[in-house]
């Protein structure tokens, strides 16, 4: 896993089986770190407190094979949002979800997983 050094105000997970990206950019849009990490809750929960308490957890699945990077984002007090299918087929991976939270007029396409 790639760090630079300070905390993400957004956490990009691209879903997968075995393995997620992760990227996280800071308040001025930086990444802070990227890379690869394994599905396994001490490994998910490594990656959120990398990010940093309260950095927004964007998720391509919240069921099934993005459960468990729901459920430890939101055990870690990490608020948590969904890109829905449609608008995750145009996006391949999570540096490309941040870069499209950053658009204002995309946030409407997201929605805060409760």
């Amino acid at each position: 896993m790639e760090e630079r050094g300070t905390t993400a105000a957004v956490l990009g997970l691209d879903v997968g089986k075995a393995s997620h990206w992760a990227c996280g950019i800071d308040s001025s849009g930086r990444v802070v770190l990227s890379g690869r990490v394994a599905n396994r809750a001490a490994d998910v929960d490594a990656v959120l407190a990398r990010a940093g308490s309260g950095a927004l957890v964007v998720v391509d699945q919240k069921r099934n094979i993005g459960a468990l990077a729901v459920a430890r984002a939101r055990a870690a007090g990490n608020p948590v949002a969904y890109l829905p299918g449609s608008a995750e087929k145009a996006l391949r991976d999570a540096e490309v979800f941040i870069t499209y939270w950053k658009l204002p007029s995309s946030r409407s396409l997201v929605s805060l997983v409760t």
